[in-house]
């Protein structure tokens, strides 16, 4: 896809809901001009491969995005591991290799 505005941390920590409905997002921190995948990697990591699959029927321009966004949800997997390396916290280390696997 061509680059867009990319949210840069969209996983389900960062997404609002009421009443079973999205409300809102949050943290744009990381906010810029991107590849559309990355945002959909984190969808991925956070709500899995039918729904990612999903959001690329309802956005046609992501087109092949899917694929992309599996190297993504395995580079977040990878930073999830080195960040609870630093930060000491082994079951979030292992997690996250577990995700990248």
């Amino acid at each position: 896809g061509q680059p867009c505005l990319a949210h840069g941390d969209i996983g389900a920590g960062n997404i609002l809901f009421q009443d079973g409905r999205v409300s809102g997002i949050i943290d744009w921190g990381f906010c810029g001009l991107g590849d559309p995948a990355q945002d959909l990697g984190a969808l991925l990591a956070s709500y899995g491969e039918a729904f990612a699959a999903r959001v690329c029927r309802h956005f046609p321009a992501l087109g092949g995005g899917l694929a992309r966004a599996r190297f993504y949800r395995r580079q977040y997997a990878l930073l999830q591991a080195l960040f609870a390396l630093r930060d000491g916290d082994q079951a979030e280390f292992d997690d996250g290799i577990a995700a990248y696997r």
